[in-house]
């Protein structure tokens, strides 16, 4: 098991990966060495989140190099455990509390990610729920299926979502949310998506990491954005 559960954030884990009892849902934070710093920064906001509502809170750390395909993998391994999970980015930071999860589930996709509108890709992956079922681990497969061909992208998994999205069994699988509904950005140009008070979440999106983490001190110190 690569996915260790942080325990003492999470209310009520009383489940293993090795155990029988499928959960409910788990909130996986994805980070690497190169962004240490903001992962320390944002891991408490998240676990918070994650212990508000009871669900259980994982962790993926690995280099980038091997994390680009094999977390795919990984993560099929963890959602046969769990109704639904979540994966969340460091850069991101729960701004709404109270807003479930499950306010974002739809059964008749295997995942829901947001749109985009910051000039880069047209969908963001730092934050996509995952559902437990047929079309769920359909989407994992067709991501993993196109590492070889994908593997100088630097967005490889977010570019893979997006071209299945193009087909027409991926919009029978893939669900897209306007962007502010699941990660705002602190863009004030970005209107769709410049994030507002209640948003669900604010994603420190472009920018290098010491931007990223000013931004977020700035925040989590002030509740207050540092607009760009």
């Amino acid at each position: 098991m690569r996915f260790p559960i942080v325990s003492w954030y999470a209310r009520n884990v009383t489940a293993s990966m090795g155990c029988d009892m499928k959960r409910h849902i788990a909130i996986i934070q994805t980070h690497s060495s190169n962004n240490e710093e903001l992962y320390q920064l944002t891991l408490s906001n998240h676990a918070q989140y994650a212990g508000n509502h009871s669900y259980d809170m994982l962790q993926f750390n690995v280099p980038w190099a091997k994390a680009k395909w094999e977390f795919i993998q990984d993560t099929k391994d963890v959602l046969k455990n769990y109704d639904h999970i979540l994966m969340v980015g460091s850069d991101v930071i729960f701004t709404n509390m109270r807003k479930p999860l499950e306010h974002f589930v739809d059964q008749k996709y295997g995942m829901v990610i947001s749109l985009s509108d910051d000039g880069g890709s047209p969908i963001n992956a730092d934050m996509l729920l995952l559902n437990n079922n047929e079309k769920g681990f359909l989407v994992l497969d067709e991501i993993y299926s196109r590492r070889v061909e994908l593997r100088n992208h630097p967005w490889i998994g977010q570019q893979a979502i997006w071209e299945f999205l193009q087909t027409e069994i991926g919009k029978t699988c893939i669900k897209t949310l306007p962007c502010r509904e699941m990660q705002s950005a602190p863009i004030k140009s970005i209107q769709n998506s410049a994030w507002q008070e209640g948003d669900f979440a604010l994603h420190f999106v472009g920018g290098d990491h010491y931007d990223k983490v000013t931004r977020a001190k700035h925040f989590l110190t002030t509740g207050k954005v540092m607009w760009r």
